[in-house]
């Protein structure tokens, strides 16, 4: 195989890594928009008590069309349905990959995620996380969209389900995670909750 590019024929080997080349930049510029759920006919959810030195994460199950990739900026937006205890709440937003049981310890690993995210009130949540190297998301794999906070009063949009009763679960809750400066790199899968909580990741296309 051969290409006339710029008025230059490339060989065979030069040939394919432009074609690779060509096809990386569409597949990672393709925007993306994945969701635990919608957030229309969604409901305020209280989470549980955390505290300024004592975290807590809420885990929701989010499922994937097709492969995604990831690369570049990308986004992590959520809803604050309420924050009722006054000062600022801290929230932290990632996305992990479920690793299994090990030993009756279900773990899951973190792919990225954001910076602490200072709120005083409710509203929309958004923050954008870089990805350095691109990351490729499998529909085959399990993924979490996990959202850690450090105060009480809390509230996020989201809705009540049914339990799994096996893992993977559809929601977690994980407590005393102690203090946090940013989303951990490994998380252990606590207990299982009802609650599912709002929140998606997307990147727009480069064109």
């Amino acid at each position: 195989m051969s290409i006339l590019t710029e008025g230059k024929t490339l060989g065979p080997d030069s040939a394919v890594s432009l074609v690779r080349k060509i096809l990386d930049k569409i597949k990672y510029s393709k925007g993306f928009n994945i969701a635990t759920g919608y957030p229309t006919g969604g409901r305020s959810i209280p989470l549980s008590t955390a505290s300024l030195q004592n975290w807590n994460a809420i885990g929701t199950l989010i499922t994937l069309p097709e492969t995604i990739y990831l690369k570049g900026k990308v986004n992590f937006r959520s809803l604050v349905a309420f924050y009722s205890d006054g000062g600022e709440v801290d929230i932290m937003l990632g996305l992990y990959r479920y690793n299994g049981e090990s030993s009756g310890n279900p773990t899951c690993s973190l792919i990225m995620g954001t910076y602490i995210i200072p709120i005083s009130e409710g509203g929309w949540l958004e923050s954008p996380a870089t990805v350095g190297e691109p990351i490729a998301l499998y529909p085959g794999d399990t993924y979490y969209l996990v959202l850690f906070y450090n105060a009480s009063g809390l509230g996020m949009l989201g809705n009540s389900g049914v339990l799994a009763d096996s893992y993977p679960y559809l929601s977690f809750l994980t407590t005393d995670l102690g203090d946090l400066s940013s989303p951990p790199a490994t998380l252990s899968i606590g207990t299982e909750t009802v609650n599912h909580i709002y929140g998606s990741i997307y990147s727009v296309n480069e064109g």
